[in-house]
């Protein structure tokens, strides 16, 4: 569904690429109907960040690709440095719809990936949904996990 990722390198948090790989960038978001946008609520810089990367979405996405703004590491309370509040209005400021998420207690994880994919729902035409076999990918919202069905991580 999203093409919008990144990984990084120790020491170079958040930061977008270097200009060797701005080819590959562009690669990634063409044909994205979908970004999460992802900061640490325990690292200011991190939230501040989302300014580069929106930048990154602007440069190289269609300019109707939707967008959500994640904080992470809920779960680390004691060390919030970015308030929920700060997130959401940010997130309003910009139209993107806001959730905060812990990966470690896999909190909102699968409500992140939901509240995109419903988000991209009504901006894909119709004939557009189709299955494989009709020469397109299926775009479904992803189901709920049943209590007690798979406890495994992510990988």
């Amino acid at each position: 569904m999203s093409n919008c990722r990144y990984g990084t390198l120790p020491g170079k948090r958040g930061k977008p690429p270097s200009s060797r790989f701005k080819t590959i960038t562009a690669t990634y978001y063409k044909g994205a109907h979908g970004c999460i946008l992802v900061y640490d609520i325990t690292d200011r810089q991190s939230f501040q960040d989302i300014e580069n990367w929106l930048g990154e979405v602007r440069q190289h996405a269609s300019p109707n690709i939707v967008k959500i703004l994640v904080g992470n590491k809920s779960d680390l309370k004691e060390q919030r440095q970015v308030s929920y509040q700060e997130g959401k209005e940010f997130a309003d400021s910009l139209g993107m719809q806001f959730l905060e998420t812990s990966a470690k207690e896999k909190m909102n994880i699968d409500e992140a990936f939901i509240t995109l994919t419903k988000a991209i729902l009504p901006t894909v035409p119709e004939n557009k949904r189709g299955g494989a076999d009709q020469g397109g990918d299926t775009i479904r919202p992803p189901t709920r996990p049943t209590p007690g069905g798979n406890k495994k991580g992510c990988c």
